[in-house]
């Protein structure tokens, strides 16, 4: 299996998103659904500007990407996380997969 490289861009998200799963309801890194990498990001948006909840979840998919070439899971649930769109005052995510859009909590 190849390492993966934790760069300091990297590793604060990567801890961050793994934290937040174990406080939403323990979600094991092997069940994360598109849905729960959505939810993660529209929670980043209340507290970073979007260039930085844009570069957190490039951080997440490279996690994920590399979880997927070590077989460790079968497929990559942030790769289907994109941004839709911005409107006048706030940034919306979603799912390509579920085609999903959460309300703000």
């Amino acid at each position: 299996m190849t390492r993966l490289v934790i760069r300091d861009g990297i590793a604060p998200p990567a801890l961050d998103f793994l934290a937040w799963c174990a406080g939403a309801g323990g979600v094991s890194i092997t069940a994360v659904q598109p849905l729960h990498v959505v939810a993660w990001v529209e929670r980043q948006t209340h507290t970073h500007a979007a260039p930085t909840v844009k570069q957190r979840l490039a951080a997440i998919r490279h996690l994920f990407d590399w979880l997927v070439s070590g077989q460790i899971i079968p497929h990559n649930p942030a790769a289907s996380v994109r941004r839709q769109g911005e409107s006048k005052f706030k940034t919306i995510w979603f799912s390509m997969v579920k085609h999903t859009v959460l309300p703000p909590e």
